[in-house]
């Protein structure tokens, strides 16, 4: 289980960049340094995952490593904050998912967990595979502007309330593997339409911030056209 363990974690570091350079730009004089870090973020993930085998601890070491590898990339802090939880969140549904599906119930993340399904785990890269692919085929394009800082918090706040939610809902005693789908796949929908909603909006304001621009440069033709012909006359 350790050997595909390692195996299979070799794709999170390829699935978190390609979901990265989704939102953020990479600092081209940090590139070698972004590398490195995606090499500890491996590292470390990987080592506090199978040393302690306990879930909130892994949860807390992949976030850190997320907010690290922010450091290497250009934007915004809140935008860096909405990157970190909505890679994180996408991550950590999916992988719910996959241990659901393959007949795992109840996890505790406070405690010691011993988990050896490795039917589980290649599913949920594979599962994080397509999504990540699909994520990247639709959403081409860069923008060059994003919405207000109050605006990502809000959205912000849809991932981390997935994750604090599905611990709680993990931790109720006899819940059927019937409901445990149900709502993952339920709050991985929800993750979805309100990435979608993103894009939409990040969509606006830059089509906003290109009309003024396309106003302002009319206006400025303009004003020289009136300068030049009251010169002439």
């Amino acid at each position: 289980y350790d050997i595909v363990y390692l195996c299979s974690s070799v794709f999170t570091p390829y699935i978190t960049k390609n979901f990265y350079d989704l939102f953020l730009a990479q600092d081209r004089e940090k590139k070698k340094l972004s590398t490195i870090a995606y090499v500890i973020y491996y590292i470390l993930t990987s080592a506090i995952y199978l040393l302690f085998e306990i879930p909130i601890l892994t949860v807390v070491t992949n976030i850190v490593c997320l907010v690290m590898i922010t450091f290497c990339y250009e934007g915004k802090i809140s935008k860096k904050i909405f990157t970190v939880f909505y890679t994180y969140g996408y991550g950590f549904v999916i992988e719910l998912l996959a241990v659901f599906l393959t007949g795992k119930l109840t996890v505790n993340f406070f405690e010691k967990t011993e988990y050896t399904n490795c039917v589980a785990l290649l599913l949920s890269k594979s599962l994080a595979c397509i999504f990540m692919f699909m994520f990247k085929n639709i959403f081409r394009k860069k923008y060059k502007f994003t919405p207000p800082a109050h605006i990502l918090c809000g959205f912000i706040l849809i991932p981390l309330s997935t994750i604090v939610i599905e611990i709680m809902i993990v931790a109720i005693p006899d819940i059927t593997q019937k409901t445990l789908v149900s709502c993952t796949i339920i709050f991985l929908l929800v993750n979805m339409a309100f990435f979608f909603m993103f894009d939409y909006l990040t969509a606006l304001y830059n089509k906003k911030y290109n009309d003024e621009i396309t106003f302002q440069e009319k206006e400025y033709y303009y004003n020289q056209c009136m300068l030049m012909k009251n010169s002439v006359n």
